[in-house]
């Protein structure tokens, strides 16, 4: 029983926080995407320091010609997309 629950005390820590050793301010690249056309879509994560709202996600398409595009931005989920 006690290790069931510690177990899963840590899995909601990852779940919420993300991997350990990700300091506040700090970015992570969770997904790329490259389309046949030369443009990338990629979803970066800036980690907070905040308890509830650990990190803010933002979704940039970036252009063959290196021109970048912020296509969405949100604290939780990823939205204004288009």
């Amino acid at each position: 029983m006690t290790l069931s629950f510690i177990g899963m005390v840590v899995l909601t820590y990852l779940g919420h926080y993300g991997p350990v050793g990700v300091k506040a301010g700090d970015y992570v690249m969770c997904s790329e995407l490259a389309g046949t056309n030369g443009q990338k879509f990629c979803v970066i994560a800036r980690r907070t320091g905040e308890l509830i709202d650990a990190y803010h996600v933002f979704l940039y398409r970036i252009e063959r010609n290196g021109e970048l595009y912020i296509k969405g931005t949100s604290g939780n989920y990823l939205s204004g997309l288009g």
